[in-house]
């Protein structure tokens, strides 16, 4: 017997997966962070969701940013984009959670990618958004 179903997909859903077509500074927004396992369990990784949230990619989204704690360094051009500052001598100290990353706002250079013989996002730099 076969069986439908209404599969209603909004335009909000449709711009989440668009892909660049050409290499872009867009303005990003954290919308969702998370600490997770690495895979071989030995240590940590930042989990970050970002979503440009103006202009002609608006709502599109990049569930895939991580940061591993072994490589901090990795970070550091993201934090400071969206808004982290340096201490006086150059070291780095911040609690991180959802409630302090989410809502945080800069540019993030995304490009075309691919993951599985199929295009993705990727974001390769991180700037702070102008005034």
């Amino acid at each position: 017997m076969s069986e439908s179903i209404v599969w209603a997909v909004t335009e909000e859903d449709t711009q989440k997966s668009a892909i660049v077509k050409a290499p872009s500074w867009l303005p990003t927004e954290v919308v969702d962070f998370d600490i997770i396992d690495s895979a071989d369990g030995e240590s940590k990784n930042l989990k970050v969701t970002v979503k440009v949230f103006a202009g002609e990619y608006k709502g599109m989204e990049n569930p895939f940013i991580y940061f591993n704690e072994k490589r901090k360094d990795m970070a550091i051009p993201f934090l400071l984009a969206i808004g982290f500052t340096l201490n006086p001598d150059g070291s780095f100290s911040q609690k991180l959670s959802k409630e302090v990353l989410v809502g945080r706002k800069c540019k993030a250079h995304w490009v075309r990618g691919e993951y599985k013989n199929k295009p993705v996002n990727n974001i390769d730099d991180w700037a702070k958004l102008e005034d």
